[in-house]
């Protein structure tokens, strides 16, 4: 598939990087058009599929924690934030276009560290809390940031329902930690109407 295909220049390129007797530069821009074709591919599919959860998990982190502050979406790349809160849709060649332009920006650097440092294999999330837009793992409790992984991951499981039409099989471990009663009780009341196949640990009784 495409992710295959893109972390196959991904790992091809590493290697050229990492042997400077067979620095090839002719090779090094064939491998980076590569990297760049397949890998705006990867993040066109990533930001519809992330697209379709914004919704979803804000409704979910509303009914399991209702007086938990609205938690925002953002993309972050080595150098571009591709969105916060609403997706705002690129075409495949406009990814294209930030992507070599980042590959141009970072080639030096990429020749020092003998390393791929630009792509969807380099980007992550980030989840901010408003109003304040400060990062969820740094001013979240425990059970705030539990509260929204569990909406994150129900979310995933609505359009996992949705797309393919297969209940997927549920694992919860350590069910009770950091949620409190009303927590607990919604996603019981979630779980029990969902129709999933649920396999749960709890420390309680």
């Amino acid at each position: 598939n495409g992710l295959k295909r893109y972390q196959k220049f991904v790992d091809q390129k590493n290697a050229l990087l990492k042997d400077e007797e067979k620095r090839d530069d002719e090779l090094l821009a064939i491998l980076n058009e590569g990297l760049i074709q397949e890998g705006a591919k990867v993040l066109f599919e990533r930001y519809n599929f992330v697209s379709k959860l914004v919704n979803p998990v804000q409704d979910f982190l509303c009914n399991i924690a209702p007086k938990q502050h609205r938690v925002i979406f953002g993309y972050k790349s080595r150098k571009t934030l591709y969105f916060t809160g609403h997706f705002e849709p690129k075409s495949i060649k406009k990814l294209e276009e930030i992507l070599r332009q980042e590959l141009i920006e970072f080639s030096s650097q990429e020749r020092v560290r003998k390393s791929s440092l630009v792509g969807p294999h380099r980007d992550d999330f980030i989840f901010t809390v408003e109003p304040s837009g400060a990062n969820l793992n740094d001013v979240g409790s425990q059970g705030e940031i539990r509260s929204f992984l569990l909406a994150l991951k129900l979310a995933e499981l609505e359009e996992f329902k949705n797309e393919t039409g297969v209940l997927p099989v549920l694992l919860i471990d350590d069910f009770s930690s950091e949620l409190d009663s009303d927590r607990r009780g919604f996603l019981l009341n979630y779980l029990k109407n969902s129709g999933l196949q649920i396999f749960v640990t709890s420390t309680d009784n």
